[in-house]
């Protein structure tokens, strides 16, 4: 699927942020004669169901931190390995056999991934959707979140508006908290 190789190479930094590298007969992701100080880095990515290694690492220095590395025919790792935050667990997509890979809402893929500064996904989803980065290049797109509208300002009021999105199923709710003053993340200190 991707392949870097070469001495021209060394003066840059690979860096695959959230992406999808799945069912393909070849390997997922090789890497050899970059050089370099850490000339690949693959974070909150998703390397699955491919025909040889899902990553092949010949004699390069690398960063790994966040995947989901998974099913591959010749194993996951060669001559590599994940960080502590990286898993090999399916990544449940939501029809695989018909090339969607997006996450279903159950995939372990959701808020496993960590902030890289990306805002949106692949399809212009806003990162994150719930309580972190989803890996892959998809953000799962079945949870409840507030949009912001543009506030109704008067003299003596300010209504502040905002729209509920969610894309899935039924059963959906949304606990909004207000108050006076900034309650941050701390729900306690918002009026509900």
């Amino acid at each position: 699927a991707i392949r870097m190789e070469g001495y021209n190479a060394r003066v840059y930094t690979i860096d695959m942020l959230h992406c999808t590298v799945v069912s393909n007969s070849g390997g997922g992701i090789q890497a050899q004669d970059l050089q370099g100080a850490f000339p690949l880095r693959i974070r909150n990515s998703i390397i699955a169901n491919n025909g040889q290694y899902g990553v092949y690492r010949a004699n390069d220095p690398y960063i790994f931190n966040n995947n989901d590395v998974y099913n591959n025919a010749l194993g996951n790792y060669y001559n590599s390995t994940g960080d502590a935050a990286s898993v090999s667990a399916d990544p449940v997509f939501l029809n695989a056999a018909a090339n969607d890979y997006r996450l279903s809402s159950n995939s372990p893929c959701i808020d496993a991934g960590t902030n890289v500064t990306l805002t949106a996904d692949f399809i212009g989803t806003m990162r994150p959707t719930r309580n972190g980065w989803d890996q892959g290049c998809y953000e799962e797109i079945n949870a409840c979140r507030i949009q912001n509208l543009a506030p109704a300002v008067t003299r003596t009021n300010v209504v502040l508006r905002g729209e509920q999105i969610y894309d899935g199923g039924t059963n959906a709710w949304v606990t909004i908290y207000w108050g006076a003053t900034d309650g941050g993340t701390n729900k306690s200190l918002w009026a509900n």
